[in-house]
Protein backbone atom coordinates (compact mmCIF):
# COMPACT_ATOMS: atom_id res chain seq x y z
CA UNK A 1 0.00 0.00 0.00
CA UNK A 2 1.44 3.36 -1.01
CA UNK A 3 1.12 5.98 1.78
CA UNK A 4 3.39 8.76 0.52
CA UNK A 5 1.59 12.06 0.96
CA UNK A 6 -1.13 10.44 3.05
CA UNK A 7 -1.58 11.86 6.55
CA UNK A 8 -4.23 11.02 9.07
CA UNK A 9 -5.78 13.68 11.25
CA UNK A 10 -7.16 12.35 14.53
CA UNK A 11 -10.42 14.09 15.40
CA UNK A 12 -11.90 11.91 18.11
CA UNK A 13 -10.83 8.58 19.55
CA UNK A 14 -11.46 6.02 16.84
CA UNK A 15 -12.34 8.63 14.19
CA UNK A 16 -9.73 9.62 11.63
CA UNK A 17 -9.90 11.48 8.36
CA UNK A 18 -7.23 11.78 5.72
CA UNK A 19 -5.84 15.25 5.15
CA UNK A 20 -8.17 17.10 2.81
CA UNK A 21 -11.12 14.87 3.72
CA UNK A 22 -12.49 17.39 6.23
CA UNK A 23 -13.70 19.70 3.47
CA UNK A 24 -15.31 16.87 1.55
CA UNK A 25 -17.02 15.48 4.66
CA UNK A 26 -18.52 18.83 5.65
CA UNK A 27 -19.42 19.95 2.13
CA UNK A 28 -16.99 22.87 2.21
CA UNK A 29 -13.44 23.43 1.07
CA UNK A 30 -10.55 22.11 3.09
CA UNK A 31 -9.03 24.65 5.42
CA UNK A 32 -6.28 26.69 3.75
CA UNK A 33 -2.78 26.22 5.04
CA UNK A 34 -0.20 28.93 5.52
CA UNK A 35 2.74 26.55 5.28
CA UNK A 36 3.23 23.34 3.37
CA UNK A 37 5.42 20.39 4.15
CA UNK A 38 8.39 20.22 1.76
CA UNK A 39 7.93 17.42 -0.76
CA UNK A 40 4.20 17.26 -0.07
CA UNK A 41 2.56 20.30 -1.67
CA UNK A 42 -0.86 21.05 -0.31
CA UNK A 43 -0.18 19.39 3.02
CA UNK A 44 -0.08 21.84 5.87
CA UNK A 45 2.60 21.89 8.54
CA UNK A 46 1.58 21.80 12.18
CA UNK A 47 1.18 25.21 13.85
CA UNK A 48 4.13 26.65 15.73
CA UNK A 49 3.27 27.07 19.39
CA UNK A 50 4.66 29.98 21.41
CA UNK A 51 7.22 29.10 24.08
CA UNK A 52 5.86 28.58 27.57
CA UNK A 53 5.72 31.64 29.80
CA UNK A 54 7.30 31.36 33.25
CA UNK A 55 7.19 33.64 36.26
CA UNK A 56 10.46 35.45 37.03
CA UNK A 57 11.04 33.11 39.99
CA UNK A 58 10.43 30.00 37.89
CA UNK A 59 12.62 31.37 35.12
CA UNK A 60 15.48 32.02 37.56
CA UNK A 61 15.08 28.55 39.07
CA UNK A 62 15.13 26.90 35.64
CA UNK A 63 18.25 28.86 34.63
CA UNK A 64 20.00 27.87 37.87
CA UNK A 65 18.98 24.22 37.49
CA UNK A 66 20.31 24.17 33.92
CA UNK A 67 23.61 25.77 34.97
CA UNK A 68 24.00 23.32 37.85
CA UNK A 69 23.13 20.32 35.69
CA UNK A 70 25.72 21.33 33.08
CA UNK A 71 28.43 20.47 35.59
CA UNK A 72 30.88 23.16 34.55
CA UNK A 73 32.29 26.34 36.00
CA UNK A 74 31.52 28.07 32.71
CA UNK A 75 27.80 27.34 33.04
CA UNK A 76 27.71 28.72 36.59
CA UNK A 77 29.68 31.82 35.56
CA UNK A 78 27.33 32.38 32.63
CA UNK A 79 24.36 32.06 34.99
CA UNK A 80 25.90 34.67 37.31
CA UNK A 81 26.51 37.01 34.36
CA UNK A 82 22.94 36.67 33.08
CA UNK A 83 21.18 36.58 36.47
CA UNK A 84 23.18 38.90 38.77
CA UNK A 85 20.22 39.54 41.08
CA UNK A 86 18.91 35.98 41.14
CA UNK A 87 17.75 34.51 44.43
CA UNK A 88 20.03 31.56 43.49
CA UNK A 89 23.13 33.75 43.20
CA UNK A 90 24.67 32.71 46.52
CA UNK A 91 24.06 29.03 45.83
CA UNK A 92 25.62 29.40 42.38
CA UNK A 93 28.65 31.13 43.92
CA UNK A 94 29.01 28.37 46.52
CA UNK A 95 28.92 25.71 43.80
CA UNK A 96 31.42 27.68 41.74
CA UNK A 97 33.78 28.08 44.71
CA UNK A 98 33.67 24.31 45.28
CA UNK A 99 35.03 23.76 41.77
CA UNK A 100 38.81 24.02 42.05
CA UNK A 101 39.84 22.84 38.58
CA UNK A 102 39.41 24.68 35.28
CA UNK A 103 36.93 23.37 32.75
CA UNK A 104 38.21 21.35 29.80
CA UNK A 105 39.19 23.50 26.80
CA UNK A 106 36.22 24.55 24.68
CA UNK A 107 33.61 24.30 27.45
CA UNK A 108 32.93 28.05 27.59
CA UNK A 109 32.94 28.33 23.79
CA UNK A 110 30.30 25.60 23.55
CA UNK A 111 28.04 27.44 26.02
CA UNK A 112 28.53 31.06 24.97
CA UNK A 113 30.78 31.55 21.94
CA UNK A 114 30.66 35.36 22.12
CA UNK A 115 31.58 35.44 25.83
CA UNK A 116 33.93 32.46 26.00
CA UNK A 117 37.10 34.52 26.47
CA UNK A 118 35.49 36.57 29.27
CA UNK A 119 34.17 33.46 31.03
CA UNK A 120 37.57 31.76 30.80
CA UNK A 121 39.36 34.89 32.09
CA UNK A 122 36.88 35.18 34.98
CA UNK A 123 37.43 31.54 35.90
CA UNK A 124 41.21 31.93 35.70
CA UNK A 125 41.08 34.95 38.02
CA UNK A 126 38.76 33.08 40.38
CA UNK A 127 41.06 30.06 40.52
CA UNK A 128 44.13 32.26 41.04
CA UNK A 129 42.30 34.07 43.83
CA UNK A 130 44.72 36.98 43.92
CA UNK A 131 44.00 40.67 43.80
CA UNK A 132 46.32 41.05 40.81
CA UNK A 133 44.38 38.35 38.89
CA UNK A 134 41.10 40.16 39.51
CA UNK A 135 42.65 43.49 38.55
CA UNK A 136 43.88 41.98 35.28
CA UNK A 137 40.40 40.63 34.60
CA UNK A 138 38.83 44.03 35.30
CA UNK A 139 41.40 45.82 33.12
CA UNK A 140 40.51 43.57 30.20
CA UNK A 141 36.76 43.15 30.79
CA UNK A 142 35.69 46.06 32.98
CA UNK A 143 32.50 46.75 31.02
CA UNK A 144 31.22 43.16 31.03
CA UNK A 145 28.36 42.24 33.41
CA UNK A 146 30.82 39.99 35.29
CA UNK A 147 32.92 43.03 36.28
CA UNK A 148 30.64 43.89 39.22
CA UNK A 149 30.92 40.36 40.56
CA UNK A 150 34.69 40.40 40.04
CA UNK A 151 34.94 43.58 42.12
CA UNK A 152 32.88 41.96 44.91
CA UNK A 153 35.02 38.82 44.88
CA UNK A 154 38.23 40.87 44.82
CA UNK A 155 37.09 42.75 47.93
CA UNK A 156 36.72 39.52 49.95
Amino acid sequence: MRLRGFVLAVLLPGCTLAAGEIGRQTGGPAAPSSASIPGNPGMSAPPVLPPPQYSPDESARRAFDEASAAGSSAALILFLAREPDSPYRDEALARLEARRQPDPPGTAAALAPADAAVIEAFDAARLAGSRSAWEAFLAAHGTHPLAALAQQLMAR
